[in-house]
């Protein structure tokens, strides 16, 4: 007997990532798909200011008493995302070396 291929679908984005896949023909499920795992990001709904400090470092200009704000290298929020999108990397990873599925279909938008 042939054995059915297990395809999982991962739909996600930044905040948000749900792994489906097909249900068994032999359930009664109105539902073609049973949801494997769901994860939610922490940060899903908060904005990029409250995620970082309240107010940038400051340093002190050498030439004079100035002070300037020093801009962070990458925005708090983008940096929460793709924080999150390695923790469902890093899970796919596990359970495709487990062999717990054959196929993987990813369905994400582009990182902005």
């Amino acid at each position: 007997m042939l054995r059915r291929r297990k395809v999982w679908i991962c739909l996600a984005d930044g905040a948000h990532a749900r792994i489906v896949t097909r249900a068994d023909e032999d359930m009664e499920f109105s539902v073609p798909y049973s949801i494997v795992v769901e994860f939610d990001s922490r940060d899903a709904h908060r904005r990029s200011r409250d995620l970082g400090a309240d107010r940038p470092g400051r340093t002190q200009e050498s030439a004079n008493a100035a002070h300037h704000a020093i801009t962070p290298r990458t925005d708090p929020l983008r940096a929460s995302k793709a924080e999150f999108i390695r923790l469902v990397a890093r899970y796919l990873d596990e359970a495709g070396l487990r062999d717990d599925y054959d196929a993987l279909c990813l369905v994400a938008p582009r990182l902005a």
